[in-house]
Formats: C-alpha cells, structure tokens, sequence
C-alpha cells in the first residue's frame, strides 16, 4: 500500500513539473514576442529619429528670405514667405518647406515654368485679397489653382457665383447647392428688402414669373 502511495506521488509531483514546465515555455515564448515587438519599435523610433536629424539639418541649412520674388514663364511677382507657406499642402507650401536644397538664380528669383496670365490672382488669393472675377477668369483661375493644389481656391471658384449676396457665407452656399439639384451657373439675388422697397407688391413684381426661387431670411438666432 505504501508503495503505490509512493507511486502515486510521484506521478502527481511529474505531472505538476511537466505542468510548469509547459507554463514556462509559454511565458519564455510570450517574453520572446515582446522583446521581438520592442525591438521592432526601436527600429522605427531610430529611423524615425534619423529622418528627422537629416530634416532639422535640411531646414538648419536652408534660408529664404523674407520677401520671395517669383519668375512665372517670365513674369515677376513678390509675395512675403508667410503667404507661400500658407498653404503647407500645395505647390507653393512644398516648395518653401525647407525639405529641398533650392536656389534662387544670380538674380534671386525663384523660376516656374508656367504661364503667368493668372498668376496675380493666385498671388491675390494667397495674400487673402477678395476676388472679383468674370466667368472666363474663374474657369482660367480654377485650373491654375489645380495646378498648384490650393484645394481652397479650386473649391472658391467652383462654386457657383452668388450674384450680389451679402448674408451668406460659404457654407450657406454649399448647403442651398446641396437641396438644389438642377442644372445651374449662377445664383443672382432678385429681391433684398433692404435693397427694394419692403413690400409684398414690390417682392412679387420682382419674383413673380421665375423658374424657381429661394426665400432666404436672415435670423439672429
């Protein structure tokens, strides 16, 4: 009897190592893929590190002055710094974003090889000047501004001119396009009750008649 007590016991003690054991070499397995992960991590932080040293240096390395005259197909402007870097996305924002090594010529001027007919509305625009603009214009405008991804602009001059508007705002703009669905161009206010005269003759001698209208009030809630 006391032999197969012993027996038992020690049966129970191997299977309690091998148990352990086994718990062990799946914590060893599990540490393994953590030291693996920060590893890892470590690569990319100290990539991520030497890209950004090489940038500081770029940028360390790379003075524009504070005044930046453009050559556009020929054709010279000056703008301050602060307005081509405005827009960090575009062309302009990318180009004096220090990232590269560029030279201005003996003559200091940045050269784009692009047609400058536009141009002064491009610089216009990065200056926060209002544009007043014909249909031609726009359409001229709209594909430089492409070309020079000002997403702003490009969406400014696609939107349909709201002809002597002045209480809505662009987004008020955006949301009358969104309920209209027809074909259109232009927008043109016909009737302003601080324009004509505030009555309902008056307001239906100058709607009367139209294709279709919207009324719009403004509130000051």
């Amino acid at each position: 009897k006391m032999e197969k007590e012993e027996i038992k016991e020690k049966e129970s003690l191997v299977q309690l190592y091998n148990e352990a054991e086994n718990y062990f070499n799946h914590l060893q397995a599990s540490a393994n893929k953590i030291m693996d992960a920060i590893q890892h991590e470590r690569q990319v932080l100290l990539q991520f590190q030497t890209a950004h040293n090489q940038t500081h240096q770029k940028l360390q390395s790379v003075h524009f002055p504070k005044h930046v005259t453009l050559n556009v197909g020929g054709t010279r402007f000056t703008t301050s710094l602060a307005n081509l870097q405005k827009y960090p996305q575009s062309f302009f924002g990318r180009m004096f974003s220090g990232e590269w090594q560029l030279q201005p010529d003996l003559n200091g001027e940045y050269f784009i090889d692009r047609d400058s007919k536009y141009f002064s509305h491009i610089v216009q625009f990065l200056r926060g000047e209002e544009l007043n603009l014909s249909e031609e214009e726009r359409v001229g405008i709209a594909k430089e501004a492409q070309y020079y991804s000002l997403e702003r602009l490009v969406e400014l001059l696609t939107l349909p001119n709201f002809e002597e508007s002045q209480i809505l705002n662009d987004e008020q703009k955006k949301i009358l396009l969104e309920w209209y669905t027809g074909e259109y161009k232009q927008w043109k206010m016909v009737y302003s009750t601080t324009r004509d005269e505030n009555t309902s003759e008056q307001f239906h001698s100058k709607v009367d008649g139209l294709k279709e209208t919207y009324i719009v009030v403004e509130s000051e809630n």
